[in-house]
């Protein structure tokens, strides 16, 4: 009842006549194709959306994207996607930060909780991921763009590895910022570099970004870019470039450098930790683990986290309490360091997106009151890295 009052208040302004359809979404708790489950038939979710297509306006489906509800919101996605309206893409694209998760299911049986923002770029890519018959909303040429904007935003950090995939398999791109400053013009050339350091690592990237960090032309926010996506890369080779050029950046900042290097060390030490956990194949071997297991959660450096969200599936997680300890003060630890990565030029800044979309999704693992207590204290670090932002000059 109060989902479907919601759904009222935030469209009576708008769609009077499409109350019937506002009570039956405020029903479907699930985004569904027009070929689901075993016989392959529509599912409830697409068939209504149908009926919106057919009754409701452009107007009716951004307010949609007003409402509480992300399957609400997901509903309004699809049918702007599939309207003809002119804005329809720039609406789309607005919603990429939506971290609110669905549970989808395009089509088949299988389905998976993904984000609204994620539906968002699924449709702007292909209006017809549900399956109806729609050309697309993106020229080709404007996907590089789109992709190298996706990873520039810390927010965006549940559609970096989809963006980065398709970005690195788009044929004939280039890794220069001319050319990549001619795809994304509205990004400066640290936003650049900072999104070209969020792909997968490769011999390439890393060629670039350390062209980038010893080019003298280029001012000292965009090096310092390249040094922090280096020490993501985490190979062996980009740790050595920093060290080729500690001395040089320790001159223009002191201690710069010899950070950096320090930084890419304690990556190297945070997986030589992690890599022997994920060799375990049984549960008697992870038991016997334990311990070290303990030890790999208590580091606090942002690389640790893709380790601690693979922890959350672990079956000792469940039924070791002290195990479970131990992820939730290896959450507190990288939750009360953020300030460490939150300047904008940080490849790590996506920490604090990248906790909570795993807090919300799952909360059970480590109680309510944990979770509640560490979203809290992210929302209170982004509204003053916020107010932090705001507060600088443009550059």
């Amino acid at each position: 009842m109060v989902r479907w009052l919601f759904l009222v208040l935030s469209l009576s302004a708008v769609g009077q006549d499409l109350g019937d359809l506002h009570r039956r979404l405020a029903t479907i708790e699930e985004v569904s194709g027009n070929a689901v489950g075993y016989a392959g038939t529509p599912g409830a979710f697409y068939l209504l959306s149908l009926e919106y297509l057919q009754r409701g306006g452009p107007k009716d489906f951004q307010a949609l994207l007003r409402d509480g509800d992300p399957v609400a919101r997901s509903m309004g996605l699809v049918c702007l996607a599939q309207s003809e309206s002119e804005q329809s893409k720039e609406l789309l694209l607005t919603q990429l930060e939506d971290a609110a998760r669905v549970l989808c299911y395009p089509g088949g049986c299988v389905g998976s909780t993904v984000s609204v923002g994620s539906l968002a770029l699924e449709l702007l890519l292909n209006p017809g991921y549900l399956g109806n018959v729609q050309p697309a909303l993106l020229p080709k040429e404007a996907i590089p763009g789109l992709c190298l904007e996706i990873l520039a935003r810390d927010a965006c950090s549940d559609l970096h590895r989809d963006a980065g995939y398709r970005l690195q398999q788009l044929e004939g791109l280039r890794l220069d910022l001319v050319a990549l400053a001619e795809a994304a013009p509205g990004l400066k050339s640290w936003q650049l570099i900072k999104a070209v350091g969020r792909l997968q690592p490769t011999e390439v990237t890393r060629n670039f970004l350390s062209r980038s960090l010893v080019d003298r032309q280029l001012s000292w926010k965009c090096r310092q870019a390249a040094a922090s996506a280096l020490t993501r890369d985490g190979s062996d080779a980009a740790r050595e470039l920093l060290i080729a050029q500690q001395a040089w950046l320790d001159s223009i900042e002191p201690g710069a450098g010899s950070a950096f290097v320090a930084e890419s060390a304690l990556c190297a030490q945070v997986q030589g930790h992690w890599d022997p956990i994920h060799a375990v194949r049984t549960w008697k071997e992870m038991e016997e683990r334990e311990d070290a297991l303990i030890a790999a959660m208590a580091c606090s450096h942002p690389s640790v986290f893709r380790h601690l969200r693979g922890a959350f599936s672990l079956a000792i997680v469940d039924s070791h309490k002290n195990v479970r300890d131990a992820l939730i003060q290896g959450l507190h630890s990288l939750v009360e360091e953020l300030d460490t990565c939150a300047q904008e030029w940080n490849s790590w800044a996506t920490l604090p997106y990248e906790i909570q979309a795993c807090l919300r999704d799952r909360a059970d693992k480590i109680g309510t009151a944990n979770c509640q207590e560490l979203l809290d204290a992210i929302d209170l670090h982004l509204q003053s890295r916020m107010h932090s932002e705001d507060a600088q000059e443009p550059r």
